[in-house]
């Protein structure tokens, strides 16, 4: 028979085994942005099991390679309404879109837009009501203005999205510089340095006053 003590470390780790599980459901999507200098790339890599949420009921009865040929072009027409993307509050539409099933099964969604020409860049995801709350997505934005061919670029910025939470801003405007405040001197008063003056002027004069009558004595006898 087991230590009560063992017992509860065993439910511990029977829970947290569990919640790990929970936590991969199956639909783990991920969400690069890229930025160049003629246009915006919105790039996403999903689950199959994503996808299949996604199509609903428009997805075929198999996930099998034909299930997915049937389901690509379906996919690809569903694919802008994935995002709402908007640049400085103006909602931005989808140039082109492409998507494609791979083999590690995988979908790949690619949405193409013009460069944004204000900021900030807000993205957010339409999807997260299909899924339970535990599910979630990763988001990262590549400025590839000065690289638009390297694969090996760092992200400029990244983040979570979910259901309470779909949204994800980039906003690269530095921010506005407080200016710093200086307080002026202010000089004194004519009146002010004519009584400094005069007041100078009589503690001189005490002084010499003082040193005369002090080397005026003569000494007693």
């Amino acid at each position: 028979m087991f230590h009560p003590i063992g017992r509860w470390i065993c439910f511990f780790v029977i829970c947290s085994g569990a919640g790990s599980v929970h936590a991969h459901t199956g639909y783990e999507n991920e969400t690069d942005v890229r930025i160049f200098t003629d246009r915006m790339e919105v790039n996403l890599r999903a689950t199959l099991g994503f996808a299949w949420k996604v199509l609903g009921k428009r997805a075929p009865s198999d996930a099998d390679e034909a299930g997915q040929q049937t389901a690509n072009p379906i996919m690809k027409e569903m694919a802008p309404g994935l995002f709402e993307v908007t640049a400085n509050g103006n909602v931005m539409d989808a140039k082109s879109a492409t998507c494609m099933f791979e083999v590690d099964q995988h979908v790949f969604c690619r949405l193409v837009f013009e460069r944004p020409h204000s900021w900030p860049l807000v993205l957010k995801a339409n999807y997260f009501d299909l899924f339970d709350p535990l599910t979630y997505g990763t988001v990262r934005i590549f400025d590839q203005t000065d690289a638009p061919y390297s694969h090996e670029i760092e992200s400029v910025a990244e983040g979570k999205i979910f259901r309470s939470n779909p949204t994800f801003t980039y906003d690269p405007t530095p921010p506005a510089q407080v200016p710093e405040v200086v307080t002026p001197r202010i000089p004194a008063k004519p009146e002010l340095r004519h009584i400094r003056g005069l007041l100078l002027a009589a503690f001189l004069l005490v002084m010499l006053w003082g040193i005369r009558r002090l080397f005026s004595k003569k000494p007693s006898a």
